[in-house]
């Protein structure tokens, strides 16, 4: 198949999948599938999806390296840090990402940083969700510094995840153009999704579209705003998460792609063109969080606070923000 028509499977756990990465990707080639965003949780994991990307073949990997708010080895390990130990985890943890990024061997061949964002399942306190946001907007500024796009997670803080995908967007933000910045798995708000492709955030689409009546209803709300939705749709299977009692993986994309392209109306060669062309312009898009929110206190503090931000230099200095973001508000 032409690599135009080829589809993007734009965030998957490959170090987690059984059988390993190799047999998943030899399967994803075989059904079509081109490129896979192999996304990471911890740094346990950023050789690892190094590695992935750089060997050849097909499908294509793009690694992914962040720090999730709540990794699957320890779901708690920087929530721990709301509970009064000034956030020595979660700073630690980010100043070995921004070392790791420097070393140019590295960053050369890295995509995106993530899986990063918010996790309200588990942050339910206030001094949790404070430690996440802080977590986040210091991953938002690396990404910045680093010139790389992000990929979010927004589980039960979907509200608040726009909000900072917005603010990826920097002064370049407008009509028409892109944000460096992917909402995974952003279908359970319709009125959110559809306001994110209208402002140029990519946005990504899981197997639960196959047979969920909701996800199928937010995803078909699109078909009114076609041409914005079509610049911005990515498919994913956030593979190894259980579906109907099976392992999602990478093969997966093509009947997830026919799905969204039926409720969308149009075909599934013109939806693979497209999810070709928006994965090639998400990763050409950097993130440009800090450029224009113009204060200094991170977002959170605009989206929660009611008390006005003081004006600031726009350039932000990601090792000097390391020590200046609180651990507690």
């Amino acid at each position: 198949k032409n690599d135009e028509h080829m589809w993007v499977d734009a965030h998957c756990h490959l170090t987690q999948l059984s059988g390993g990465a190799a047999a998943a990707l030899a399967a994803a080639a075989l059904s079509g599938v081109g490129a896979v965003g192999a996304v990471s949780e911890e740094a346990a994991c950023w050789d690892t999806v190094l590695a992935l990307a750089t060997a050849t073949g097909a499908p294509r990997v793009v690694a992914g390296v962040g720090l999730h708010p709540c990794p699957t080895s320890d779901p708690e390990r920087y929530l721990r840090d709301g509970d009064g130990d000034g956030g020595c985890a979660w700073r630690a943890a980010v100043a070995q990402l921004d070392a790791w990024l420097v070393v140019a061997a590295h960053r050369e061949r890295v995509g995106m940083v993530g899986e990063i964002g918010l996790d309200y399942k588990h942050a339910t306190t206030p001094a949790q969700k404070v430690v996440q946001r802080a977590l986040l907007e210091a991953q938002l500024a690396l990404a910045a510094a680093h010139g790389l796009p992000v990929n979010l997670h927004s589980r039960r803080a979907e509200k608040d995840v726009l909000a900072y995908a917005l603010a990826c967007g920097g002064s370049s933000a407008g009509a028409g153009a892109h944000v460096g910045a992917l909402l995974h798995w952003f279908t359970h708000s319709k009125q959110l999704l559809r306001k994110a492709v209208r402002a140029g955030v990519f946005v990504s689409i899981g197997p639960d579209v196959l047979y969920d009546a909701h996800t199928q209803a937010s995803v078909a709300y699109l078909a009114g705003v076609r041409d914005a939705a079509l610049r911005c749709v990515l498919l994913e299977t956030d593979g190894p998460v259980v579906h109907e009692g099976a392992e999602a993986r990478p093969e997966w994309v093509p009947r997830i792609g026919e799905k969204v392209a039926e409720l969308l109306g149009v075909t599934p060669e013109a939806l693979a063109a497209a999810v070709a062309a928006n994965w090639a312009a998400y990763l050409a898009t950097p993130c440009r969080y800090g450029s224009s929110l113009g204060c200094g206190r991170p977002l959170a503090c605009r989206v929660h606070s009611q008390t006005p931000a003081p004006h600031t230099p726009r350039n932000l200095q990601v090792r000097q923000g390391l020590a200046r973001w609180p651990s507690s508000r």
